[in-house]
């Protein structure tokens, strides 16, 4: 008998509808995904996310270039870091194109929870302010090989 999570991280990662991938070529990337996946068509816009509380403070920031794309209800996301603010998201070198995956994300209400469950797991997390709200990247990478992303604001997802 399957278990249901029971914590918002849990739920979050069974929930899942967003895959994200890293890398040093956002044209690239998209060209990839479009011609082998025929995910598209993309929307790419320059993120800055202040970091509010995390392994490195509350004073630090972090610009990026963000392309979503949906298909069957899914997000697919590619980010390409600005400058390297931030271990969460390491620049990669330019002499070829990486495209790695980063983190599966999946939206939920409250920040508050998905940090106290983080913290009770001993799990290193990053909270992020934006432009629509809090975004929690927990640091999931010891157990599942991957960040995990909870934004805490309402998805904008076409039908």
């Amino acid at each position: 008998m399957a278990s249901v999570p029971t914590t918002a991280i849990g739920l979050g990662l069974t929930s899942g509808m967003q895959l994200a991938y890293l890398t040093n070529n956002t044209q690239r990337a998209i060209e990839g995904f479009e011609g082998s996946a025929g995910i598209g068509p993309w929307v790419t816009r320059e993120a800055c996310l202040n970091l509010v509380d995390g392994p490195e403070g509350t004073a630090a920031q972090c610009r990026l270039l963000a392309s979503f794309a949906y298909m069957n209800g899914r997000m697919f996301e590619i980010i390409e870091p600005v400058e390297e603010a931030l271990p969460i998201f390491p620049l990669a070198p330019a002499d070829a194109l990486s495209v790695q995956p980063h983190h599966v994300g999946a939206f939920m209400d409250d920040a508050d929870t998905v940090v106290a469950e983080a913290r009770a797991a001993n799990l290193p997390y990053h909270r992020f302010t934006g432009g629509r709200g809090d975004i929690v990247f927990v640091d999931t990478r010891s157990v599942l090989g991957h960040w995990t992303e909870i934004p805490c604001f309402a998805p904008t997802i076409p039908p």
